[in-house]
């Protein structure tokens, strides 16, 4: 009997890959007239930050007919036209070393679009586009995500940075290379992208303006040492959920603090853009090696016992609620009305059941099948149990 041949396994058998987009306006003013240059392009520049509400009746008209000009263009032009008039696309077929492959099918595309209504209009178009060629692509659209002023831009950057983790990181631990394609969008989108691309992206590609060529940068072995931020681990987490909670001069002090926050015209400090790349990237790791202590915050022993026999997952969704617990009463100032009006925890009181001390006791969520009951204990909230909701309704 012949022995079977051990084959090697191809080693480049080409692995899906996420390709992330910067999406800017280039779409929009490539496809203009050269007639109508003179009078419009001023005021295409002019409203590229605005939402479509802030922008007057006739920009807006005009710049509906563009966009349905641009649609006709991308499905009746060629290759060559498409990265010309377009530098999302221009990256796109770069990265795809000019001709949208078969395998391509198997990819998805993630278009960054800011929070503006050019954004909207040029990510609906290159979604569109990409869809009818069988590819699969999504618009995400951070809110607050425009460089109409610098708070409202920092917010939409800490969100973007939240979405990254969320969705590239099960992504990537899946097989999936992540590519960031930085050829469109705004140049300060497209700063922040390169940072957030040195801790997600596998490669980072630009072309030089007015070519064909592509720049790839491969990813930095970036690592952040998580123990400089356990100290202030639960204010990071509260403030990667909520609003302000302190002073500049009280994270003065902290290591890092120019770096991990920033402050506000009021002088309050406020997690930076930087601050949530930077905790994004070890805060699993210190969520899972116990129950922070937040302020206004106390466990019972039993609520110990039930986080340490949870699943990561159900650690980690933890953690993140009670940080936002902690967030909401330190800014009402121990008043729980508002985590009864948060729409994600929905605090509620149970009917007849009370504690051993006779307190109302009541439930809160953190996702659709998870429960906490807690008690109002002095100026604190007591953590009593946590698990599936039929258990901790069954014995809160």
């Amino acid at each position: 009997m012949r022995g079977e041949s051990h084959m090697p396994m191809n080693e480049n058998i080409r692995k899906p890959r996420v390709i992330v987009s910067s999406v800017g306006t280039s779409l929009l003013t490539n496809i203009l007239e050269s007639d109508e240059r003179s009078l419009w392009a001023a005021r295409i520049n002019a409203t590229a930050n605005l939402r479509e509400e802030d922008i007057d009746s006739e920009t807006r008209a005009f710049l509906v007919i563009l966009a349905e000009r641009a649609r006709k263009r991308l499905k009746e032009g060629d290759i060559r036209d498409r990265r010309r008039r377009s530098a999302e696309l221009n990256g796109i077929y770069g990265i795809y070393h000019g001709k949208i492959p078969d395998e391509a099918k198997q990819d998805l595309h993630f278009l960054i679009q800011t929070d503006t209504y050019q954004g909207s209009l040029t990510a609906t178009l290159l979604k569109d586009f990409l869809k009818d060629a069988n590819l699969n692509a999504e618009v995400v659209i951070p809110q607050k995500l425009n460089t109409n002023s610098t708070g409202e831009f920092n917010k939409g950057i800490r969100e973007l940075i939240e979405r990254c983790h969320t969705r590239l990181t099960p992504l990537k631990e899946s097989g999936y290379r992540i590519f960031f394609n930085l050829v469109g969008g705004f140049k300060a989108l497209q700063g922040y992208m390169n940072t957030i691309g040195m801790f997600y992206a596998d490669r980072i590609y630009y072309i030089f303006e007015g070519s064909d060529n592509m720049i790839n940068i491969p990813k930095l072995p970036v690592r952040v040492d998580s123990s400089v931020l356990k100290p202030h681990a639960a204010l990071l987490a509260m403030m990667s959920v909520g609003n302000p909670l302190c002073s500049a001069h009280q994270v003065k002090g902290i290591l890092g603090a120019g770096v991990l926050f920033e402050v506000d015209s009021n002088g309050d400090a406020m997690i930076s853009p930087s601050g949530m790349l930077i905790w994004e990237q070890v805060k699993e790791e210190i969520f899972l090696e116990g129950l922070l202590e937040f302020p206004g915050i106390e466990y019972s022993s039993e609520f110990r016992k039930d986080f340490n026999s949870a699943q990561k997952e159900e650690k980690i969704g933890l953690q993140e609620a009670l940080a936002k617990v902690a967030s909401l009463l330190a800014h009402s100032g121990g008043d729980i009305a508002v985590l009864k009006a948060d729409n994600g925890l929905q605090l509620e009181s149970y009917q007849d059941r009370r504690d051993e001390e006779g307190l109302p006791i009541m439930k809160f969520r953190y996702n659709k099948g998870m429960r906490v009951s807690c008690v109002k204990k002095g100026d604190n909230l007591l953590m009593r149990k946590f698990d599936h909701h039929d258990k901790v309704n069954d014995n809160p």
